[in-house]
């Protein structure tokens, strides 16, 4: 019996199909219940919805070609390849381990969770937020004359609004500096933490709609209109669960941390980091190994010059880590989750692909030594090390507006910064003053130091940067939402690195430009020889219905 083209019986016909490879009916529904984020795509029209399902099988088809051609490669018995699929399957387990394993198996007692509750009271119970409008007097760089003025200014206000509250608006529009004068913006809402100590003692102490008299503060002379409270406090349900999940996340990180102090349970063995590395010098030992020569590999760098110390001990510990989660993992059969099990089968298959392409590359046209080197000629300032600066850093940024999204200042925050540098200037701590007024998630992060280069997220700041001498404390740098104060601690300047130690590097960019063409040219050339034979029903579980399709209401169809 001879089956027609695209078919494969009755029960499990086939749908889609190119160079030997056949997608099935049943293998795309299973496709389709392993990928929730394609599922839910139900409101297409039938063109865009065959072009998605499409482009999905032509996916499927291109990762049944390439598995084809690893094996008749023999990829899966390389050395390189092990180490890398290992390093792939390691890290799924350890994610797995970190956030489901250790985490499902950690309980917290109502003891303990009612203990937590009582001692974060003050975390959980926090001021309201408040939404504000304020009249801004500036005083930033006045002659005493000209400041006594505004302050002459600032009583006549005070006279007025004392008369009658409700020209704050007016008043706010004719004479603040602020860049804020519209009276229909209402600035906020912010928290305490986020402003001046006299500015809280004033505006959390209004009334809703009630009108401050003048404050003058380091910044200049304000008044405010309160216009009302937001809540930040945590109703007792949600503490409860933001308390218990923040106990289970600190068992957590202890629990690994006892397991990764003791390895001998999972017969692992994790060394110090070492002085020098070298091929044999061992990472992870017993059950697993992962060697010098192993972390290179996985990691991109040149034995020959490895990444300084701090910087390779923490690869090392990660290593390590993992290596550790990862055999817990299967020593309690973790693996067997068939979640777990399918996403390290899956990342072993793209370790796989990964690994065939850059054999396809190579064999497009090798990158020789010759072509390396002609490339670091011509590119050599693109080969330095560059320019970079050893600093700490003070945030301050505005409070948001919760409505609209923009950005506006409780006060001028470039004023705060230049406030604080004068503070600085006069011999004030860094790290005090960092932690009483800066705005970062993560001050002691942000006072740890770091190195500023003259690229990508860095570069606002390098350019301020780059003329300071260690010692100093910069003007403030504006960055696109806040100031910024950073205090250089050192500087290095720009060093061409040697050929030997960008060439890895190199052959990496030349490797990901060439996977875009030659990937290009691939891809395009399996859609071409790819025939389908889409039922219509899988076309029609991503189009929305039409008026005809949609049920009549019952009145309607009375």
């Amino acid at each position: 019996m001879v089956l027609p083209l695209g078919a494969q019986g009755d029960d499990d016909p086939i749908i889609a199909e190119a160079r030997g490879a056949t997608i099935t009916l049943s293998q795309w529904n299973a496709h389709l219940e392993a990928s929730p984020r394609l599922s839910a795509v139900t409101d297409l029209s039938p063109e865009q919805a065959r072009s998605m399902v499409e482009r999905e099988l032509l996916g499927l088809l291109g990762r049944q070609i390439d598995l084809r051609e690893i094996e008749e490669r023999g990829l899966e018995n390389l050395s390189e390849t092990d180490v890398r699929v290992a390093a792939a399957e390691r890290s799924l387990l350890a994610q797995w381990a970190r956030r489901e394993g250790l985490a499902g198996e950690i309980e917290i007692s109502e003891e303990a969770l009612e203990e937590a509750l009582e001692e974060r009271s003050d975390e959980l119970n926090v001021p309201p937020a408040v939404r504000f409008q304020q009249i801004y007097l500036s005083l930033r760089g006045l002659s005493e004359e000209e400041a006594e003025a505004k302050r002459e200014l600032a009583e006549e206000i005070d006279a007025q609004l004392g008369e009658d509250p409700s020209r704050f608006g007016e008043l706010m529009e004719s004479h603040s500096d602020s860049e804020i004068r519209d009276p229909s913006v209402i600035l906020g809402p912010i928290n305490p933490e986020q402003t001046h100590e006299a500015v809280v003692e004033v505006l959390w102490s209004l009334e809703e709609g009630e009108v401050s008299r003048s404050l003058e503060t380091p910044y200049g002379i304000h008044f405010f209109k309160l216009n009302g409270f937001v809540d930040r406090s945590l109703n007792p349900s949600q503490a409860r669960i933001q308390v218990r999940a923040d106990l289970v996340r600190e068992a957590t990180e202890a629990r690994i941390e006892e397991i990764v102090a003791n390895p001998g349970a999972l017969d692992l063995q994790l060394p110090p980091p070492p002085e020098t590395l070298a091929e044999d010098t061992v990472i992870v030992g017993g059950t697993v190994e992962v060697t010098g020569a192993d972390l290179a590999l996985l990691r991109g760098f040149d034995l020959a010059n490895p990444p300084d110390s701090e910087t390779l001990a923490a690869m090392i510990s990660e290593t390590q880590e993992e290596a550790a989660l990862a055999t817990l993992a299967r020593v309690h059969g973790w693996d067997q989750d068939p979640q777990i099990a399918e996403a390290v089968e899956s990342a072993r298959d793209r370790t796989l692909i990964q690994v065939l392409w850059e054999q396809r590359l190579e064999e497009d046209q090798p990158i020789t030594d010759e072509l390396v080197r002609s490339t670091y000629e011509e590119n050599i300032d693109a080969c330095a090390q560059p320019r970079r600066v050893l600093v700490r850093e003070i945030e301050l940024r505005p409070a948001r507006h919760a409505e609209s999204g923009q950005s506006f200042a409780l006060l001028d925050v470039l004023e705060q910064a230049e406030a604080l540098c004068e503070r600085l200037a006069a011999g004030e701590d860094f790290g005090d003053i960092a932690r009483e007024r800066s705005t970062s998630d993560d001050v002691e992060a942000d006072l740890e130091p770091h190195w500023v280069y003259p690229h990508g997220i860095d570069s606002a700041r390098f350019g301020a940067l780059a003329e300071a001498a260690t010692g100093e404390i910069s003007e403030p740098i504006q960055l696109p939402d806040g100031f910024l104060i950073a205090e250089v601690l050192g500087v290095e300047e720009n060093i061409h690195a040697p050929l030997e130690h960008v060439e890895g590097s190199i052959r990496h960019r030349l490797l990901r430009t060439r996977q875009r063409r030659v990937g290009n040219a691939w891809n395009e050339a399996i859609q071409q020889e790819a025939v389908f034979h889409i039922p219509d029903d899988v076309i029609l579980r991503h189009t929305a219905p039409t008026e005809e399709e949609i049920p009549a209401s019952p009145e309607e169809s009375l």
